[in-house]
């Protein structure tokens, strides 16, 4: 689920609780987990998708829920950018547009959908493909990017 409390947050996007529905509605026949952010949001995802969704109430470790992640679909933050850069198949609805969501999109490693029936179209094509190319897409942009460690370190030692 989005920031929604947050003063940043644009008033006018796609809810996502309208994504989450045509998602369970579409797909529910797959493990279908939902991340939360607020108790008010655990609430709500409860008594509209009953059982037909794991929704998480408790904090995860993102990068343990990922691992086994067939699809992500976030709102364009971290988790969406952690999800991509893994390899696996990303779709961020742009709930909060950010340069690192247009670099994903402008890589590749990220598809921007804000309608709920082209996210179920994306999620159902994905569904159906060998996703390789997004797993090999993320390793050459990670090979490409500078180990931000050694930078820090390059940049110390020279003052």
């Amino acid at each position: 689920m989005e920031e929604e409390q947050a003063a940043y947050v644009q008033k006018n996007r796609t809810n996502a609780l309208t994504i989450v529905r045509e998602i369970v509605k579409k797909i529910g026949d797959h493990n279908v987990m939902i991340l939360p952010r607020y108790d008010s949001q655990i609430a709500t995802l409860k008594h509209v998708l009953g059982n037909r969704a794991k929704v998480l109430d408790k904090v995860v470790d993102s990068k343990i829920l990922l691992r086994d992640t067939d699809i992500f679909v976030g709102s364009g933050g971290t988790m969406t950018a952690e999800s991509a850069l893994l390899g696996i198949p990303t779709i961020s609805y742009n709930a909060v547009p950010n340069l690192v969501e247009k670099y994903l999109v402008r890589k590749k490693l990220a598809i921007r959908e804000t309608k709920p029936k082209r996210i179920i179209s994306a999620i159902e094509k994905i569904l159906r493909s060998d996703n390789a190319h997004f797993k090999n897409r993320a390793k050459s942009v990670m090979d490409s990017m500078e180990d931000p460690v050694k930078r820090l370190g390059q940049i110390i030692k020279k003052d």
